[in-house]
């Protein structure tokens, strides 16, 4: 890969703690186009999670990158 190319990520998450850092490091790795967020619920529910998401990326500066709310049931198994 040459230094100018960049590997594109969409990142489908929970936004808790552990993907709070994925999101954050995704939002500034020069080596990262992150197209989107979408999110589900995990240990909160989807508006929690949602929000989350777009909360890091404003306080990251990435406004830009849009987010959308996944499904709002959980499977189990």
């Amino acid at each position: 890969m040459q230094s100018s190319e960049k590997t594109t990520i969409w990142l489908d998450c929970d936004p808790g703690l552990d993907d709070t850092f994925a999101i954050i490091y995704a939002g500034h790795a020069k080596e990262l186009h992150l197209l989107g967020v979408s999110t589900s619920p995990g240990n909160t529910c989807l508006a929690n999670t949602t929000q989350n998401a777009l909360d890091v990326l404003y306080n990251i500066g990435r406004k830009d990158v849009p987010v959308f709310a996944g499904s709002n049931s959980l499977i189990k198994g």
